[in-house]
């Protein structure tokens, strides 16, 4: 456990990951409320991203990560879309088939449950967690930040507490065995919502 001992310092804020892109190249091209979109870049939004939060090397990469965004914001009931089970399939298909996109899939669900006040918005984001972190591992790059994330959560109260214990251990076991090239079907991603997993 001496790794979680060493996530547990602040350096490994998720804020401070050294592949986020600079607020100017975010809101580069940005023409309203460039600094309070510069401002927001790692915490809570209910619209779209600009831009993806980490420098990804192309355009197309750029593109998915702003789809997988759309995603997170209606399977956490920002944006009104129909069938929110198949988002959050479609947003842990990616991030198996794109590896360059795992670790940006991570720190959007870190920002998104950044200074959240919404319940219902923060449940689901952190059910897309448990479910992330059950089917890819982050990168070796971003692996300490994202258990410094979980390790901040597991004394919270409640669900939230619940639901970040469950990860990390998920996250634990993933980062001995690597990916379980397993998507949740629908109907298990349905049971999420129904009822939390709890830790036996």
């Amino acid at each position: 456990r001496s790794h979680l001992m060493m996530a547990k310092n602040e350096r490994f804020s998720f804020k401070k990951f050294y592949k986020i892109r600079s607020n100017g190249d975010y809101v580069k091209g940005v023409y309203f409320n460039k600094k309070k979109i510069a401002d927001g870049k790692l915490a809570y939004q209910k619209t779209i991203i600009p831009k993806s939060i980490l420098n990804l090397k192309t355009k197309d990469l750029n593109k998915m990560a702003l789809g997988i965004n759309k995603s997170i914001l209606g399977y956490c009931g920002e944006q009104p879309m129909q069938f929110p089970a198949t988002l959050a399939q479609d947003i842990l298909i990616k991030g198996l088939e794109e590896n360059e996109l795992v670790d940006e899939i991570f720190i959007q669900l870190c920002k998104h449950l950044t200074n959240n006040r919404k319940p219902e918005s923060v449940g689901r984001a952190w059910q897309l967690l448990c479910m992330a972190v059950g089917t890819f591992p982050p990168s070796g790059d971003f692996e300490h930040y994202l258990l410094n994330f979980l390790i901040e959560h597991i004394t919270v109260p409640g669900l939230v507490g619940n639901y970040a214990r469950y990860s990390l251990r998920r996250l634990e076991g993933m980062l001995i065995r690597g990916a379980s090239g397993f998507v949740p079907t629908i109907d298990e991603i349905l049971a999420y919502k129904e009822r939390p997993p709890v830790l036996s």
